[in-house]
């Protein structure tokens, strides 16, 4: 199955509070940044640790792809976030 991307601010909130409600821990690492200007690719690993809802220990792992503009403020904002882009695509499959 393929990921759906999540598009404007109600959709990515929708798919982020899936996460937010395994009440897990979420370790995020940041590999690489290339800034170019205004632009950076990132590559992140990730692991959450949580339970399901039987109560059993589970753990998701894995590495993504970012892109962020930085705005006339200053501030850093993701403009594509893809949370399994850094995957192989046998990895992402067996997922």
């Amino acid at each position: 199955m393929e990921p759906q991307a999540a598009v404007g601010r109600k959709e990515i909130r929708s798919a982020l509070e899936r996460f937010l409600a395994l009440n897990g821990k979420m370790q995020i690492q940041t590999v690489y940044a290339i800034q170019y200007g205004d632009l950076t690719v990132l590559r992140g690993a990730i692991e959450l640790d949580y339970r399901d809802e039987a109560g059993t220990p589970q753990k998701m792992v894995t590495e993504s792809i970012e892109v962020a503009t930085r705005g006339s403020d200053g501030i850093w904002r993701f403009k594509i976030d893809h949370p399994f882009g850094a995957l192989s695509k046998i990895a992402e499959i067996k997922s």
